[in-house]
């Protein structure tokens, strides 16, 4: 099979999922989670837009008419006081560096960055009880099997070594079947058939050969054990050792005066180490404009005869928003890492292998315009949903 008629099969899986969940979703009993919600996130990791060229615009159309209706309900409604303060801070920090933007990007990357801050909202206002988050964490379960067996034919019928599937990435393939076995993990039914969820979910990680979920899964395993101690002191340190280690990960990398010497090639390729020198030039933009940047979307890093993106989350909000969004962040990061501990000892383990498989995938890779890092770190703010008293975890 070619790879052209791969990714036309890939497409007709798109589609077919779609009209799945659709009809997924008549049968759901009395207490079902918002219909542009639900269609919204179970489209999230299908492209078949070779079929449906605005299927991306028909699922946004379709989120904002739910916001419309939500509007009208007379509900009262809440709001993520860091994620505004975080867009605020964009557009601002846009304006001020007009002199340097290229708008035609800026536009682009704010568009999406609005989007996908819209469906936070929206999720936040909608998703009500532990069985409508139970039917979202079921859509990441049911397609984790799909594109597990996707990149089993991309693997054997096309002779993809790195499975792709339809995310154009093989290490953001790897953290979405990561998150989709948590999800099994967390709504915890039908024990036998997410054992086979789990052997097929792994063999799609080592598919994958991504270095960044190996050292997730690793941290994962700190932290259950940290957590099943009950010591909130060793939890506070598990975090302050989290955020210092990084710290003087990234510290080491981008200071050494040669690439070699960096801490990052032991996850990058041994012929490949551009990212220790799109890291020192990010940080160079950084240092060059502290405290507004350089405007959201135009760090662009020149390396040999191209420009990368940072390929690093937290250098990007430092070189495009400056300090101050990196510190609205920060705060935002402390911020549910206390509310972390207002759970029982399994919804605190759950909710942390989200948040934690969010943060260290950011070191490596640029994750900040996908809706599974601003909703996934965002989980804990669901406090009245995960103590529901019909919560059985």
């Amino acid at each position: 099979m070619s790879y052209e008629q791969y990714q036309l099969l890939l497409s007709l899986i798109g589609v077919i999922m779609f009209f799945y969940h659709w009809f997924y979703y008549r049968k759901l009993g009395p207490n079902k989670v918002s219909f542009p919600l639900y269609l919204y996130m179970a489209m999230f990791p299908y492209d078949f837009s070779r079929i449906l060229p605005y299927s991306e615009l028909f699922l946004q159309m379709l989120l904002i008419l739910g916001i419309i209706k939500l509007v009208f309900s007379n509900k009262k409604m809440r709001f993520n006081k860091f994620e505004l303060t975080y867009l605020v801070v964009v557009i601002l920090t846009s304006f001020i560096n007009v002199y340097l933007n290229d708008y035609n990007l800026i536009n682009s990357y704010l568009l999406n960055l609005i989007y996908v801050l819209v469906f936070s909202f929206y999720a936040f206002n909608t998703i009500t009880s532990i069985q409508h988050m139970k039917q979202i964490f079921l859509i990441f379960v049911i397609n984790t099997y799909v594109l597990t067996l996707c990149a089993i034919l991309e693997y054997y019928l096309v002779g993809i070594n790195r499975p792709e599937v339809s995310l154009g990435n093989p290490n953001y393939f790897g953290l979405y079947i990561f998150i989709g076995l948590i999800c099994a993990l967390f709504i915890n039914k039908r024990v036998s058939s997410y054992i086979l969820l789990i052997v097929l979910g792994a063999y799609s990680i080592i598919l994958s050969g991504s270095n960044t979920i190996t050292l997730i899964i690793l941290i994962q395993f700190i932290f259950w054990m940290i957590v099943r101690t009950n010591s909130k002191t060793l939890f506070r340190l598990f975090w302050i050792g989290f955020g210092s280690i990084t710290t003087f990960y990234m510290y080491v990398t981008i200071s050494f005066n040669y690439a070699n010497s960096g801490l990052l090639k032991y996850f990058v390729k041994e012929d490949d180490l551009s990212r220790i020198y799109i890291w020192k030039g990010a940080w160079n933009t950084f240092a060059s404009n502290i405290f507004h940047g350089v405007g959201y979307g135009n760090l662009l890093i020149p390396y040999a005869d191209r420009e990368f993106v940072t390929h690093n989350d937290y250098l990007r909000i430092l070189g495009e928003v400056g300090l101050i969004g990196f510190i609205v962040l920060v705060f935002y990061f402390i911020f549910i890492i206390n509310r972390l501990n207002l759970f029982k000892q399994r919804t605190t383990l759950f909710l942390g292998f989200f948040f934690l498989a969010i943060l260290v995938f950011s070191l490596t890779h640029n994750n900040m315009n996908s809706i599974l890092f601003w909703w996934f770190i965002s989980l804990p703010l669901y406090k009245s949903v995960f103590n529901d008293k019909d919560h059985k975890i």
